[in-house]
């Protein structure tokens, strides 16, 4: 026989094909009704068919929010299905009357403050945080690794030869400053220093907006030209870009731009359209998932359960770090031709016979422009579409390295290591 499991129309997309699936469910073989233990073995029979009720609760006005239910409805795809309560406008703080009332088996939720956190452990059923934004939270947590995403967006204004740096973000948010720490590190560690602007999350009126986008303003007017800066995301990169038309800064000549989360309809409308780092919200819900399913079902302890960090799945560059402008406008033009999807398989004698320069003088003025060799670059670059291609693609490492400019896989293989630590396939593997 079969039961269907029936669920609120306002369940969106891809939940549907998954969560409306029919169980098979097996018919009971009751007990000896003069049995002592006949109930328990029944309920228990009951509960082995029962799908696990589950409530989702995220912000799908966001693109990690989406990207979380894209990972959860691919889990349960595979593994469930569950009968699932959905909130998709969740705030980070769940009312206590509905949790008091609520008698489901798990939660993934979204946890932004103390009292939430609170009120969640008291429930004690098993719950599952997304979003890392709680500093400290001792609820079991999968969420993005917000230091690595400031390393990354360091390291690629870094590549694009940029020597002045400045973050912008918001003081009073732990994922902020998190990110934030990344990316100072990051160039300091490569030599410079790194300028900061607090801005407030919330800003409601229109007054207190213009205020704090005319503090920006003149923030960033008083910094040095060429300068690359990251915004903590991409709503706030928005700011930061209007900041910089307001004061005539040109965005990428004068000030490059990072955001992060690669929500595309941000950065598409941006102008200039904005570069971002693209974390891991599917993978994020995919493996939350998985764990909220190993706590109900006993197979994992609280304690062994943790904090899970996932590392961002790279740069997404578009116009808004395409720097035209350098120290050495000559070594710019020579970045940005190695850099051409067109021209990963470019070398030296190429770029030596285009920009008709001698060998020398062509290492000499990119070695003091931008403290590597050209051959260097071209390595790095060729990598840095690896990477693109390993995550955002299903091509064999043959294909890879090919469309890339090697001539050996085996050759991208030790560069890839050598650069990142890791080989490509545990790359691959690691992220998507």
């Amino acid at each position: 026989m079969w039961r269907v499991i029936q669920l609120p129309t306002f369940l969106v997309g891809q939940f549907s094909k998954t969560l409306h699936a029919k169980i098979p469910v097996p018919e009971l073989k009751l007990p000896n009704p003069k049995s002592a233990h006949a109930p328990d073995a029944v309920d228990q029979q009951l509960r082995c068919v029962e799908a696990p009720h589950v409530a989702v609760l995220v912000d799908t006005a966001s693109n990690y929010g989406r990207g979380l239910l894209e990972g959860i409805a691919e889990y349960l795809e595979s593994q469930g299905p569950w009968s699932v309560y959905l909130n998709a406008h969740a705030t980070g703080t769940i009312d206590p009357k509905w949790l008091k009332n609520w008698t489901g088996d798990g939660i993934l939720a979204f946890v932004e403050n103390r009292a939430t956190e609170n009120w969640l452990k008291r429930k004690r059923i098993p719950v599952v945080e997304l979003y890392g934004h709680l500093e400290n939270s001792s609820l079991p947590t999968v969420c993005g690794s917000d230091e690595d995403i400031g390393i990354l967006a360091a390291q690629h204004l870094l590549d694009c030869g940029l020597q002045s740096f400045a973050f912008s973000g918001y003081l009073d948010e732990n994922w902020s400053r998190l990110r934030q720490r990344g990316f100072v590190a990051q160039t300091e560690n490569a030599g410079f220093k790194c300028a900061t602007f607090d801005y407030p999350r919330s800003v409601n009126a229109l007054s207190d907006w213009e205020h704090w986008q005319t503090q920006l303003s003149k923030w960033l007017e008083a910094r040095p030209r060429g300068m690359g800066i990251m915004a903590c995301s991409d709503r706030h990169a928005q700011r930061v870009l209007d900041a910089c038309k307001r004061v005539g800064l040109n965005v990428p000549d004068d000030v490059a731009v990072i955001g992060v989360d690669n929500d595309v309809a941000f950065c598409q409308l941006a102008n200039p359209q904005l570069s971002s780092v693209a974390d891991s919200p599917k993978r994020i819900g995919f493996e939350g998932a998985a764990l909220l399913d190993q706590l109900i079902q006993g197979k994992v302890s609280l304690a062994e359960a943790g904090q899970r960090r996932v590392p961002p799945r790279g740069v997404v560059a578009r116009r808004s770090t395409e720097v035209r402008s350098a120290s050495d406008p000559l070594i710019a033009d020579v970045l940005r031709f190695i850099r051409d999807q067109n021209r990963y398989g470019s070398s030296v004698k190429e770029i030596v016979a285009h920009f008709d320069m001698p060998r020398s003088v062509l290492f000499r003025r990119f070695r003091k422009a931008t403290g590597r060799t050209p051959h260097a670059e071209i390595v790095r670059a060729r990598l840095d579409r690896a990477k693109h291609l390993l995550v955002h693609t299903s091509r064999s490492i043959l294909e890879i390295s090919e469309a890339c400019g090697f001539e050996h896989p085996e050759y991208m293989g030790a560069m890839f290591k050598k650069l990142t630590g890791q080989t490509p396939g545990d790359y691959r593997r690691e992220r998507q």
